[in-house]
C-alpha cells in the first residue's frame, strides 16, 4: 500500500540499507512529498556502516530544454498583456516563496491568494489584492482574477472548499499553470520544470515581453478594535478583537469552521504565518498542528483558533504542550457544538450537538499548573480585551482562553459559504 501514496519506498535489509535510507530522503526532499522506510524488528538492531558525509541532494530537476522552450512560449503568451497573478499554499511547500516574491516585485503585478495561502505573501503589499474565494469574493478581487488578460497560477488547486462548491470563473485559455514539476500554457506542457525556476523565468519574460499589470484596487483591512462592551460577545468582536492582538512574530493555527473564516477575512501582519485544513476539513487538526509548529519554531509563539467541538477529537495533546514547556495562546471557542455544520446540515439536528465540558478544568486535567499555564474565561468584549492583555504579558507560559459564543453566530462569509453548500447537498435545513 506505501507505493501507492509516496514517492519512493524501501524495506530495510543489513546489505542495502545505507544506499535505501539516503535514496528515500533524497527522493522525498527532491520531489515533497511522502517517502516510506520500513525497519522490520529483526534488522532493527543490525550494525552498518555511518554515513561518511552530509546527504547530497541534487534539487534541480528541471531541464534546459524544458526552460528554453517554456521561455519562449511565457515571452509570447504574455506580450502586452495586463497580467495577475494567484498564489496557493502549495507556492511555500515547494519551497517557492522567495521566488514569486522577486516576480511580484520585479512586476508590480497585482496579486490574489486562495484561502488556504493566507498570509504566504505579505498582506501588506501594495500589490495585494485580496483573498479570491470563487462567487464570494469582493467586486475588486474578482476582476483582478477573472477579467485578466494573463494570469499566473502559482501551485493552484482548484477545490470545492476554497472556490466554495468550484465557483471560480478563471479561464484556463488566459492562465499560465505552474505546478510542482511541470508547467502548462495552453494545451502545451513543460517538463520537467520546478516552480521555483518557471517562476524566475517568467521574472525575466514579463520585463521583455512587456507584460503590464492588471488595474486593481489595492486591498486594504484594517482592523479596528471594537469599543469595550460588557454585552454578550458576538463573532465579529471575538475577531476583530483577536486579529487586533497579532504580531508578525505569531503562527497563528485555525480550525476549520468559525475560527478559519473568522481569521482568514482579517489582515495579518507581515511575516505572522497562518495554518489551516481547509483542503480536508480535518477536525481536531489543529491542536496537534500548533504542537508540531511550536516545536519546530520556538521562537514564534502559536496561537490556536479551535472550536469545542473539535477540541474534544484530540485535547489530549495539551499534555504534549504542557510536557514540552510550550507557551502559546490557545482560544477555546465555547459555541456549543458544530456551529459550520448548522450552517449546512441545520441548526438544530441532534447530531451537530456535542457533550458539554468543563473547559476552565481541562488544561488540569492533562498536567498544566499554576506556574506553566493561565487559564481564563471571556464572555464580553472587555473580558476578552483583558485575556488578550493577560496573554501579551505572561509569555512564558501558556494561555488558555475559553471564549463563549451563541451558537447560531458565525462570520458573515461562513454563513454564505453553509447556505451555498447546503444548496448545492439539496438539505433542506430543519429547526
Amino acid at each position: 500500500m506505501a507505493d501507492e501514496v509516496n514517492v519512493s519506498t524501501a524495506i530495510l535489509q543489513p546489505a542495502t540499507a545505507p544506499f535505501d535510507i539516503d535514496r528515500v530522503l533524497r527522493d522525498a526532499v527532491v520531489h515533497n512529498k511522502p517517502g516510506y522506510l520500513m525497519l522490520p524488528a529483526d534488522v532493527a538492531s543490525a550494525e552498518i556502516d555511518p554515513p561518511t558525509g552530509p546527504l547530497e541532494v541534487k534539487l534541480a530537476i528541471s531541464t534546459d530544454a524544458a526552460k528554453t522552450a517554456f521561455k519562449k512560449a511565457a515571452t509570447e503568451f504574455l506580450r502586452g498583456k495586463k497580467t495577475s497573478v494567484l498564489v496557493d499554499y502549495m507556492t511555500a511547500r515547494l519551497q517557492a516563496t522567495d521566488n514569486l516574491q522577486r516576480l511580484i516585485d520585479t512586476t508590480d503585478f497585482p496579486y490574489c491568494t486562495l484561502i488556504g495561502a493566507k498570509a504566504l505573501i505579505d498582506e501588506n503589499n501594495k500589490q495585494f489584492a485580496g483573498l479570491y474565494l470563487g462567487t464570494l469574493t469582493a467586486d475588486e478581487t474578482r476582476t483582478v482574477i477573472e477579467d485578466a488578460e494573463a494570469i499566473i497560477l502559482s501551485a493552484v488547486a482548484f477545490t470545492d472548499t476554497n472556490t466554495v462548491g468550484f465557483s471560480h470563473k478563471v479561464d484556463m485559455h488566459k492562465a499560465i499553470n505552474l505546478g510542482a514539476e511541470s508547467a502548462t500554457i495552453g494545451r502545451e506542457t513543460f517538463a520537467p520544470l520546478a516552480l521555483g525556476d518557471a517562476l524566475d523565468i517568467l521574472t525575466e519574460v514579463a520585463v521583455e515581453a512587456g507584460a503590464q499589470p492588471m488595474d486593481f484596487t489595492p486591498f486594504t483591512r484594517d482592523v479596528e478594535q471594537p469599543a469595550a462592551s460588557d454585552d454578550a460577545l458576538t463573532q465579529n468582536q471575538l475577531w476583530d478583537v483577536v486579529a487586533s492582538n497579532l504580531d508578525e512574530l505569531n503562527t497563528v493555527v485555525v480550525e476549520m469552521g468559525t475560527s478559519f473564516f473568522g481569521m482568514a477575512s482579517r489582515g495579518f501582519p507581515k511575516d505572522a504565518r497562518f495554518i489551516g485544513a481547509l483542503l480536508w476539513g480535518s477536525i481536531g487538526y489543529t491542536l496537534p498542528a500548533l504542537l508540531g509548529a511550536a516545536v519546530a519554531d520556538r521562537d514564534s509563539r502559536g496561537v490556536l483558533f479551535i472550536g469545542d467541538g473539535s477540541a474534544q477529537l484530540t485535547i489530549q495533546e495539551l499534555a504534549t504542550v504542557v510536557r514540552q514547556g510550550l507557551n502559546p495562546v490557545i482560544f477555546l471557542i465555547n459555541n456549543d457544538g458544530y456551529t459550520i455544520e448548522r450552517a449546512i446540515h441545520g441548526k438544530r439536528l441532534a447530531y451537530n450537538d456535542i457533550a458539554p465540558m468543563d473547559w476552565q478544568k481541562v488544561p488540569a486535567a492533562f498536567g498544566a499548573t499554576d506556574e506553566n499555564t493561565v487559564v481564563l474565561r471571556a464572555s464580553t468584549v472587555n473580558e476578552l480585551l483583558d485575556a488578550c492583555a493577560t496573554a501579551q504579558k505572561e509569555k512564558d507560559k501558556m494561555v488558555f482562553i475559553e471564549v463563549i459564543t451563541d451558537k447560531d453566530d458565525m462570520p458573515e462569509t461562513l454563513r454564505k459559504f453553509g447556505s451555498m453548500a447546503a444548496a448545492a447537498n439539496k438539505l433542506v435545513e430543519k429547526e
